[in-house]
């Protein structure tokens, strides 16, 4: 009779562990490969190659990141000002966090929990012009899938390769760097 037991506990475990394992494995390989070259991609039906970026120094010691698809044309780092895209395009960022400065690899989730941080999500952060009633609004699509590997900070830069897609369709995939923006 014990050994009936330990066959179903056995068999239990490794049917838990093989299932947690296959979601996991799931999350990070529907979005492919990174491809070595400059991170570009789509939002909202806009084809672009990164700009570059920034990240910030939070008051709990974590990091807010923004990889740009427009150049920017004034402003500060911090609020930076960018030319629109279109009518209705006015600005789009590519939003994530890092908890803390080091070499790694962040796989990210629109399910992840946001717990006062951005760790573990990526979002692409678009303003757009409503034309019928003259207003911008906020769209923030969060990604379905992705992975971020931060490879170097150096010099106040970080540099790292990329790749997600959103929940609407856009993508990111490539090589990029980001610049420390001082308060």
């Amino acid at each position: 009779m014990k050994t009936v037991k330990r066959i179903i506990a056995s068999f239990i475990l490794v049917t838990s562990v093989l299932s947690c394992s296959s979601d996991e494995d799931t999350t990070s390989a529907n979005c492919g490969d990174v491809v070595n070259q400059q991170a570009q991609g789509n939002v909202q039906g806009f084809e672009y190659i990164n700009k570059g970026g920034t990240y910030t120094e939070l008051s709990n010691g974590e990091y807010n990141c923004a990889i740009f698809i427009q150049e920017p044309i004034g402003g500060s780092c911090f609020f930076p000002d960018f030319e629109p895209i279109n009518e209705e395009l006015i600005e789009v960022k590519i939003l994530f966090g890092l908890k803390e400065l080091k070499p790694q690899t962040i796989t990210f989730s629109d399910t992840a929990e946001i717990g006062g941080t951005l760790e573990n999500t990526l979002n692409f952060n678009a303003i757009i012009n409503d034309k019928d009633t003259n207003t911008n609004y906020t769209d923030a699509e969060l990604a379905t899938c992705g992975t971020l590997e931060i490879i170097e900070i150096k010099d106040n830069t970080i540099t790292g390769k990329i790749i997600a897609e959103g929940q609407k369709g856009s993508s990111i995939n490539g090589n990029f760097t980001l610049d420390f923006c001082e308060f």
